[in-house]
């Protein structure tokens, strides 16, 4: 391990640390920078990512690093370096954060930039009004990236966020902004030149939802932070496509996290205790050991260094700059054990290494060595393959990615451990390695790419192992189907896969948990001085301020899954035959447990209102009638009949003069008519309208539907017509009257869907969609004991 730090610390090509003056304080920055901004401005992108890159993003890190590593709120320079980057070097980066749009050959310094202010939002010492400008400066930044490059930080956030306490309000908004703005990237179609959502940033977006889901539901309601991240799961939920499914790919490496929500960076790289190399790569380790040597002496000649005993920076004159084979074995291994790190490293991923011999000759022969003037000592001129030609492909980078990352991790806990052996204290690369710039990765990442290419050049294929296991299960099921495509099959289906799927299984299992619990509250002892009230329980909170709110904007976002046709050009991607009967499903429980306990919703009864309004849009009924007749007579029908009974008896009460009744004074609930307009009358109107643009009406409003509708019918329209001659109530009729409006659009929605021509009755015998049509005496059995009276006064 000290072999793989010193390499990684202090390179040889570095000079000696020089004796350099202290910087400026806080204080004095703050001056130049405004100064600077205020009266040259940043007129151009290259001025502004220099500044950038040399004097903000250092100081952005030091705050980081001091707010971990001393007592930053008793820390006089900690305080001064946080007010000098919360009221100056923030605000002017938010200003241009114009810049950092179309900045595609500058997306390492991005990346750091993003990581590195993520990771100043986690400090401790920040006044919220420096939190505020953190805030502000993200979602700006944020705004002005492509999609692909918020991937590293949302890996991050899949860990961070479903914590959901005072520290996760930034990211929430961050992700609120960040999906809103490009949610059409994660559908179907994509989003213009950026192109489709890869399968990694889909599967992140849905852990992603799945976490703070999930932990909204298992914390206590807290109104502040629940009114933060409503929106952003919504945002999340809206963004990704409804029949996304959760491919099987190995993301453990995902879950490794060195770094604490509270930005405390620790250090974990891979444990390669018990990985053991094979001999055989002994040959290829020494050869790229002598080839790393080359290169870097290829470079210190052509700059014009040259041998010397001693390292001398003005003379440039190096004690190593000789062939590999005279260097002492301490220089070796400052080679050689970072290379057999990075080997334990793959093999412990799951990497395997395969040598073709053939494959080492052809490269031989079409490889060349390059050439560098003598190095004026012991015969010296390096000649080092010429590998600059080699290409990597995506995944090979990726894998020189995480190498790079996992020696900087290897350095850091090193180098961790001599500090506090020491005492203590900081170390300027001490930080994660997303927070570096490109000059602090480059000689790291130079490394694992030039092993990787050398194992290339040296004959050896590189696989991974899931890529082993995808071809050893198509090679599998080459000749059996798919339990994936077909939803009947043994085991988990395609359709259980889907993300709408799944989203509708917790939401079923929500509305049933706050249905029993809401049927357990006694409203009537609100107001007594009786112990026997009990309050919400929290599955009632979280079903009021977070399921109902959620299910109107998704449903409100993706009605055209549900509903849409198997002949439109989005039939790639409809809703299942069984997603559709959970959704009216929904529709007809949420429906049930208002009537039922109107009075324990509360101030919630409008939102729940909407929620129906947009739940029922998206109820595909011809889909439900023809695959579920049991589903419509026993969740659809009840509804109808209930909406039939619970208008009835208001027309009765008010043709009896039991006012009470109506205004709720002795028993408010259905009957009622707040519950009539607040509640019937806008579900109604949405329901007919929707049956009605989607021509449903023939297909839901028959047989005893239609009954129920004829009653609905009949008890809007002596509600619209009440005068005073029937009511001599004042304000019954005051009621009413304001109210008039609301139940003509009803009735014309009704008119719009309903299949029989209700205004001339004579005509029905003719109509198949008509209770009418062709009735005989023996075909009365067929309806209930009300249909068979009504038809036989109907027939009489």
């Amino acid at each position: 391990m000290s072999g793989v730090c010193s390499f990684y610390e202090a390179d040889s090509s570095s000079p000696p640390a020089v004796s350099l003056p202290p910087g400026l304080i806080p204080t004095h920055k703050a001056s130049i920078m405004m100064f600077l901004e205020r009266v040259y401005g940043i007129e151009d992108q290259a001025t502004f990512f220099r500044i950038l890159e040399d004097a903000i993003l250092p100081d952005l890190r030091a705050a980081t690093t001091l707010d971990i590593q001393v007592n930053a709120s008793e820390n006089d320079m900690a305080l001064a370096l946080n007010r000098y980057i919360g009221s100056c070097v923030l605000p002017i980066l938010t200003n241009y954060s114009h810049f950092f749009s179309d900045a595609d050959h500058a997306s390492a310094l991005l990346d750091s930039t993003l990581n590195t202010v993520y990771r100043l939002s986690k400090c401790q010492s920040l006044t919220k009004g420096q939190m505020d400008a953190v805030s502000n400066f993200l979602i700006s930044f944020t705004n002005q990236l492509r999609p692909p490059m918020m991937t590293k930080l949302l890996r991050k956030l899949t860990h961070d966020v479903p914590v959901l306490n005072e520290n996760t309000v930034i990211p929430l908004r961050v992700l609120t902004s960040y999906y809103e703005r490009c949610g059409r990237y994660y559908s179907v179609g994509g989003w213009g030149s950026y192109g489709s959502a890869t399968e990694e940033e889909k599967r992140l977006t849905m852990m992603l939802f799945t976490g703070i889901f999930d932990a909204l539901a298992q914390r206590s309601y807290d109104p502040e932070l629940f009114s933060k991240a409503l929106p952003c799961l919504s945002a999340i939920g809206c963004a990704l496509s409804p029949d996304y499914s959760l491919s099987n790919h190995d993301d453990h490496w995902l879950q490794d996290s060195s770094e604490d929500f509270n930005g405390s960076y620790n250090p974990q790289p891979v444990d390669t205790g018990r990985i053991k190399l094979n001999q055989n790569y002994d040959v290829t380790i020494n050869r790229f050991a002598e080839h790393f040597h080359d290169c870097w002496a290829i470079k210190k000649i052509d700059q014009g260094w040259v041998f010397g005993t001693n390292y001398d920076d003005e003379r440039k004159t190096h004690p190593k700059l000789k062939p590999y084979h005279l260097l002492d074995e301490e220089s070796k291994s400052k080679y050689m054990s970072p290379i057999k790190e990075n080997l334990k490293v793959m093999l412990y991923w799951g990497w395997s290494l395969e040598q073709d011999q053939a494959r080492l000759q052809a490269n031989r022969e079409s490889m060349r060595r390059r050439m560098s003037k003598d190095g004026a000592h012991h015969g010296y001129s390096p000649k080092p393959f010429d590998l600059r030609n080699m290409t990597l492909t995506r995944e090979i980078q990726a894998l020189a990615e995480r190498l790079a990352e996992n020696s900087h991790d290897l350095w850091a806990k090193t180098k961790k451990q001599e500090l506090e052996e020491i005492g203590g204290g900081v170390h300027p690369q001490l930080v994660p390695y997303d927070t570096l710039t490109d000059k602090e990765k480059r000689k790291v990442r130079d490394h694992a790419q030039e092993l990787l290419k050398f194992l290339q050049f040296q004959g050896y294929r590189l696989n991974s192992s899931s890529d082993t296991d995808i071809n050893q299960q198509r090679r599998k099921s080459g000749s059996r189907p798919s339990k994936d495509k077909n939803s009947d099959g043994v085991g988990v289906s395609a359709t259980e896969k889907r993300f709408a799927y799944s989203l509708l299984e917790k939401l079923l299992g929500y509305f049933d948990n706050a249905s029993s619990n809401l049927m357990e509250t006694r409203p009537s002892s609100r107001f007594s001085r009786r112990g026997s009230y009990s309050t919400a329980s929290e599955d009632v909170k979280f079903f009021a301020k977070v399921v109902l709110p959620f299910v109107k904007k998704y449903y409100h976002a993706h009605k055209d899954y549900f509903v849409g046709k198997a002949g439109s050009s989005t039939s790639s991607s409809l809703a299942s035959v069984k997603e559709k009967e959970m959704t009216a499903s929904l529709f007809c429980k949420l429906a049930a447990t208002l009537r039922t306990k109107i009075t324990a919703f509360g101030h919630d009864v409008n939102i729940s209102v909407r929620c129906l309004q947009v739940l029922v849009k998206a109820v595909d009924a011809r889909s439900v009638v023809k695959n579920s007749p049991e589903m419509v007579r026993a969740s659809l029908l009840p509804f109808f009949n209930n909406a039939a009974d619970d208008l009835a008896q208001v027309v009765d009460n008010l043709n009896k003069g039991r006012f009470s009744h109506v205004k709720g004074t002795i028993t408010r609930g259905a009957t009622s008519l707040d519950y009539v307009h607040m509640v019937l009358l806008p579900v109604l109107s949405s329901m007919f309208d929707h049956l009605g643009a989607h021509n449903f009406g023939p297909d839901l409003i028959v047989g005893d539907a239609q009954l129920a509708c004829y009653r609905i019918l009949n008890s809007l329209y002596c509600l619209g017509t009440s005068n005073n001659v029937i009511i001599n109530r004042d304000t019954i009729l005051s009621e009413l009257s304001r109210h008039r409006p609301a139940l003509g659009e009803c009735l014309s929605s009704f008119a719009s869907c309903f299949p029989v021509a209700f205004l001339e009755p004579e005509r029905n015998k003719f109509n198949r969609n008509s209770l009418m049509y062709g009735i005989e005496e023996e075909k009365l059995a067929e309806h209930s004991l009300e249909a068979q009276g009504n038809l036989r006064k109907w027939v009489d």
